[in-house]
């Protein structure tokens, strides 16, 4: 090949890297452009973007006979107004019709990049929160997530995302979900719907008639409260953060309040009793016991 179709190729693969660098520039803060499902979608804008920008600048140096200069200069800063718009953030722009018809192919593969990303970002949200999960797992998971994102981010970044705000929410509807699940009375549970963190939710008052509906809402909304957590670790480009796994006893069911005042008078009546050597099933459930309470006593703390 001759010197000008190297140059040639030397431009468009320069343009292709520098409108990669400008697409990921524009993203930042958002999401991957380079993600499982967008990247497809950012190495064909930037191969778009890198072939335009080469044609750009083999149309001025032919009609300028500045071939070098101005084919290699125009093809890698012209991939640079793949960030126009985030230079832009916050000012008033009124596009004209022409240049927004010129730019429609440009349009319609970016918004196929933000969806993507979108999609990548939903993705790697709910691979983190187990919809299985009971509500120790999932508070258990909150403050796991919490301690990971709050050694990695500067303490300004945390205070500006809230994550403590979102950690002590999901933890306060959970408190309702629990005093719900153990049939505590409708007065306790209107009383702890009137914290401050629950005060302004006036849905779930209005559904203290229907507690099953009330108790699901509240468990979806902690979910919800841990994806938003998800979502700032993942926007932070902290993508290392692995799915969570609870310890073996957060799967156990936990004994309703009822059942456990009840389960304990029959405790005490036994301690009465000639005393039998345990089965080794029961040492085991008992040690599975303990350690549930000792370690939801560091995390729990509703009304925090």
């Amino acid at each position: 090949m001759s010197g000008e179709e190297w140059g040639l190729v030397l431009t468009f693969v320069l343009a292709c890297i520098s409108a990669a660098f400008f697409l990921v520039l524009r993203f930042e803060g958002k999401g991957r452009p380079f993600g499982p499902s967008s990247r497809r979608w950012a190495f064909a804008v930037a191969g778009a973007a890198g072939a335009v920008s080469t044609l750009l600048a083999l149309g001025l140096a032919v009609l300028g006979h500045y071939m070098p200069s101005a084919l290699v200069g125009l093809g890698i800063v012209g991939p640079s107004t793949l960030c126009l718009d985030r230079i832009r953030d916050g000012k008033e722009d009124h596009p004209s019709i022409l240049g927004s018809a010129a730019t429609l192919w440009l349009v319609w593969l970016m918004r196929q990049v933000e969806e993507a990303m979108a999609v990548d970002k939903a993705e790697w949200c709910e691979d983190r929160v187990n919809p299985e999960w009971l509500d120790d797992e999932l508070i258990l998971a909150a403050h796991s997530y919490h301690d990971f994102v709050r050694e990695r981010l500067p303490p300004d970044e945390c205070e500006h995302h809230r994550i403590q705000v979102i950690v002590a929410d999901a933890e306060e509807r959970l408190h309702v979900a629990r005093l719900i699940d153990s049939h505590a009375p409708r007065e306790a549970i209107a009383e702890a719907l009137r914290s401050p963190r629950l005060a302004g939710q006036a849905w779930y008052e209005r559904n203290l008639d229907d507690l099953t509906r009330l108790g699901n809402r509240l468990q979806f909304d902690a979910r919800r409260d841990v994806r938003h957590l998800l979502m700032v670790a993942y926007n932070a480009r902290l993508y290392r953060l692995r799915p969570y796994h609870p310890p073996r006893w957060a799967a156990v069911p936990r004994m309703p309040a009822t059942a456990a005042t009840q389960h304990t008078a029959r405790s005490e009546a036994r301690a009465t009793a000639p005393v039998h050597s345990a089965s080794p099933a029961a040492i085991r459930q008992g040690a599975l016991r303990d350690a549930q309470d000792a370690d939801l006593a560091q995390y729990w703390r509703p009304g925090r």
